[in-house]
């Protein structure tokens, strides 16, 4: 027995879609849509990069050169009036609270400059000064105190 089909008239029925399949053909479509406008964000991002890298690398071999110097840094001009001290009069003075330490424990050193001179000088201190190095020696060490 042979079954018969009908002929094909050319004509395609349209497809009734249900309310979920619409939603998930929405959603679909959205999806790609946002992942389609992403891609093409990125390949202008990509473009631009790319010419701006071309313009700079063509603005080097061109000669324009851009020179960037560093000159010294001069001294800072003296504002109060007060002249540095000098080394001679000065002395570094280190004592400290207890005469015997336990093992494993710490000294706490108390620092101390003296100046010996008759004139008021201006005695820098800080580390960034290297022309008094004994200002230098009076940096506490660790679990060390200064006063």
């Amino acid at each position: 027995m042979a079954t018969r089909t009908p002929a094909r008239t050319g004509k395609r029925r349209k497809r009734k879609l249900s309310e979920k399949q619409r939603r998930i053909y929405r959603r679909r479509r959205i999806v790609v849509g946002v992942v389609l406008v992403l891609v093409l964000a990125l390949v202008g991002f990509c473009v631009y990069s790319i010419g701006r890298g071309a313009f700079a690398v063509g603005a080097l071999v061109a000669g324009h050169d851009v020179g960037i110097a560093r000159k010294a840094v001069p001294d800072p001009t003296p504002s109060t009036g007060v002249r540095d001290c000098v080394e001679d009069s000065i002395s570094l003075e280190l004592s400290t609270t207890a005469q015997t330490v336990p093992v494993g424990g710490s000294i706490d050193f108390a620092a101390g400059i003296v100046y010996s001179g008759t004139i008021s000088c201006l005695i820098d201190g800080s580390d960034a000064n290297p022309r008094h190095p004994q200002c230098r020696a009076a940096r506490p060490a660790r679990n060390r105190r200064r006063s």
